[in-house]
């Protein structure tokens, strides 16, 4: 009886190949593992540095007396309302976010929800109160809507036209305004809705977390320490986060009552 032959060469061949993809496998998984501790490790790192540095920022700051956190927190109301613009107040106490203009209120409005990155409940006592004692400026914003909305109309033909278009009811639309402002004192805000799962605001949020961890891995393979931005996460009605940020200027101000 013949027996099939097996050739040898291709047996090794396909042994030596098996091996050398285990290898590439192997040396890809460790890479990984260790580029994600090295990530991990220097992200932690990075958060005791923004910590570090906020304290050094304000505790160093020359106020004269410190004051009493409420008292910081008026202090800072009335300097922005000498300011020619509206001011966006934010009181985490009493969860209550309003705009100002020329210390009256304009608008206001009660926060769902608040949370705060452990590096701002962890602050110094001092650096809070010199955080809250002044107004911090908006630097960089980034929404879900557009800011100024352009509405397009047709012009009339007749009167009976344009006595329809003027007692026109609008619909009752929900617009989901999320919308995030970084201030110069280095804190972000983030404002979004508090309700069940929604995938506009989950795909929002998954958006800013991967644009962080993409500026954080950049820094990493540039050899650089990635910076830590602390974030106070605030939810609002749907209806109340499109009008406060519609109506805060692109560089206005914001006065923050902090909880410690």
């Amino acid at each position: 009886m013949d027996f099939p032959k097996v050739d040898s060469s291709d047996s090794q061949s396909g042994t030596d190949s098996t091996i050398r993809w285990r290898t590439v496998c192997l040396v890809g998984g460790v890479s990984v593992f260790l580029l994600a501790l090295v990530f991990l490790t220097l992200s932690t790192i990075s958060v005791f540095i923004a910590m570090s540095n906020l304290n050094k920022t304000y505790a160093d700051k020359e106020f004269g007396t410190v004051a009493a956190p409420s008292t910081a927190f008026l202090e800072s109301r009335l300097a922005a309302s000498k300011l020619d613009s509206v001011s966006l107040v934010l009181d985490l106490p009493q969860k209550r976010v309003t705009l100002e203009m020329g210390g009256v209120v304009v608008y206001d409005a009660l926060i769902d929800n608040v949370k705060s990155s452990p590096v701002i409940r962890k602050l110094d006592s001092k650096s809070l109160v010199a955080l809250a004692r002044e107004p911090s400026r908006i630097v960089r914003w980034e929404a879900s809507v557009e800011k100024e909305p352009i509405t397009i109309l047709q012009a009339p033909a007749t009167p009976e036209e344009a006595e329809a278009i003027a007692f026109e009811v609008p619909e009752n639309k929900r617009y989901d305004a999320f919308f995030t402002l970084d201030l110069d004192s280095g804190i972000r805000l983030v404002f979004t809705h508090h309700e069940g799962f929604s995938f506009k605001k989950w795909l929002w949020l998954t958006r800013q977390n991967l644009n962080v961890i993409t500026n954080s891995l950049g820094s990493v393979f540039k050899g650089e320490m990635p910076r830590y931005t602390p974030v106070i996460s605030v939810d609002l009605s749907p209806h109340d986060a499109l009008v406060i940020f519609r109506a805060i200027p692109e560089n206005g101000y914001a006065v923050l009552n902090f909880t410690h």
